[in-house]
């Protein structure tokens, strides 16, 4: 009898864990690629070019021929997510401290436009 139940019990506990059949489908994410879609703010391109001049160029080269890191553009970042690597780094890249605020929004913002 106690094998009995111990089987019940177990058919019991993977019936109710193997769920009714139907397959949940992720819900579509937008990665902020899509030109239509993606929107970057107002930037002031001649102080964001001396920014990276001045913070960038050193290991980044041209915009579209990288050097030690990447080329930065048609990177298919967004702003936020070129923000958060200029602030805390990346791989190799160090957290770009000397920059301000205002700096890394509008160099971000160049930048996702590029």
């Amino acid at each position: 009898m106690k094998k009995w139940m111990v089987l019940a019990g177990l058919t019991l506990f993977l019936t109710a864990c193997g769920g009714n059949g139907d397959e949940a489908e992720a819900p579509e994410t937008d990665n902020g690629t899509d030109d239509e879609t993606s929107e970057v703010g107002e930037y002031d391109e001649a102080l964001a070019e001396q920014t990276y001049q001045q913070s960038c160029i050193q290991c980044h080269a041209g915009l579209n021929e990288g050097g030690t890191g990447p080329a930065l553009a048609n990177n298919n970042l967004s702003s936020n997510e070129i923000r958060e690597i200029i602030v805390n780094g990346r791989g190799s890249m160090p957290a770009q401290s000397q920059l301000e605020e205002d700096e890394v929004d509008n160099l971000s913002m160049w930048l996702a436009d590029q």
